[in-house]
């Protein structure tokens, strides 16, 4: 992730973002008391603790309005639209939100725990975050980039990185936090390129294959369908899962006419910033953790993850129809030429010591 991003943002995105974590939020908190009414009073077991009322309505809007980053990084690639305007405008905003969802999650998780300070541990979780960034970042970006620069990078280093990896989670998680949140930090820490390439390229098959579909698994586990169906307004119930991704494409609509956005590209911002992900799985697992949400709550969340997350893409196709807009282009490659056509080659010469090469470019191919 790109931190300057965040940083350059324009007025465009930054309200974009604004809105999309508002609206949701608004919408949330009605959505919420909505279904406490619509549960049977008499299943104490499906009832949230009056306690955590505050800290469900907490947890409950900031899983609403989070996006996984990359996630939808993923489908704007494989729908062709990551370098379109439509592209990056929806990961600026995803980034914007993200960054906004990892500040309330770090200072959620102390609050979410029973008794103690919560205030010291996010004190002391926000010191070690500067700590990381004041004193750790220098020390290891020269070192790192002097091994990947001498070409000093050896796969035994994989242990290097998961050991900062390990340590950072630990302490963060003795300050009262979400391990993740650790993670996260150690990896904005460390220098981007071709090390950051080298890293993931040997980490991904291991993480993506091994660790993550088993930690889903966990989930799949919790849920109970019989336990939702039992419910006497369950039909209302799956009704409110679905209307759950209907605030951010109405807000992203009203926010994207104020700046002379098609109404097209409004909705489509707000379905690909419907995508879910890990970040708000994680909310679900320290809620459910606490006892924060019930376990009604807790289904009807992951159900409603679940669904909005696989409704993008298809929606996206077929409102934006991507493989339309450049079906012309993909026709003009030499393989859809007829033999008899006269094969034409546009050379694009940038400055005049590309002229020599550019015209052995042009002879290869005659």
């Amino acid at each position: 992730m790109n931190s300057d991003t965040i940083l350059r943002s324009r007025k465009k995105g930054t309200s974009i973002a604004i809105t999309g974590i508002v609206t949701p939020m608004l919408f949330g908190v009605g959505f919420l008391t909505l279904q406490q009414k619509l549960i049977d009073k008499n299943d104490v077991f499906a009832q949230t603790p009056k306690e955590n009322q505050g800290k469900a309505y907490l947890f409950w809007c900031l899983a609403l309005f989070v996006t996984c980053f990359h996630v939808l990084a993923r489908i704007l690639a494989n729908l062709k639209l990551l370098y379109t305007k439509l592209g990056k405008d929806a990961l600026t905003t995803t980034m914007l939100t993200d960054a906004y969802g990892w500040v309330m999650l770090t200072l959620l998780s102390p609050y979410s725990t029973r008794g103690g300070k919560p205030y010291l541990l996010v004190i002391s979780t926000l010191m070690f975050i500067v700590f990381c960034f004041a004193v750790v970042r220098p020390i290891l970006t020269p070192i790192i980039k002097h091994i990947t620069s001498m070409n000093m990078w050896r796969k035994s280093h994989l242990s290097d990185v998961l050991t900062g990896v390990f340590i950072c989670s630990y302490i963060i998680d003795s300050l009262g936090t979400h391990p993740i949140v650790g993670a996260f930090v150690f990896g904005l820490i460390l220098p981007h390129g071709k090390f950051a390439d080298m890293v993931l390229e040997l980490s991904t098959d291991f993480v993506f294959g091994i660790l993550c579909p088993v930690y889903f698994a966990g989930f799949g586990f919790r849920l109970y369908f019989p336990f939702l169906w039992k419910q006497k307004n369950a039909g209302l119930m799956l009704l409110i899962m679905l209307l759950l991704c209907i605030p951010k494409v109405l807000s992203f609509v009203i926010v994207t006419f104020f700046f002379g956005m098609p109404a097209r590209d409004g909705v489509a911002i707000g379905l690909l910033l419907n995508t879910k992900g890990i970040m708000d799985v994680i909310l679900l697992n320290v809620a459910w953790d606490k006892r924060i949400l019930d376990p009604y709550t807790f289904m009807v969340m992951m159900l409603a993850i679940i669904v909005t997350s696989v409704m993008v893409s298809p929606l996206i196709n077929a409102i934006y129809k991507p493989k339309f807009r450049f079906m012309q282009s993909q026709l003009r490659i030499v393989q859809k030429l007829r033999f008899d056509v006269e094969l034409r080659i546009v050379a694009c010469v940038h400055n005049a010591k590309l002229v020599n090469n550019m015209i052995h470019v042009i002879e290869a191919t005659n």
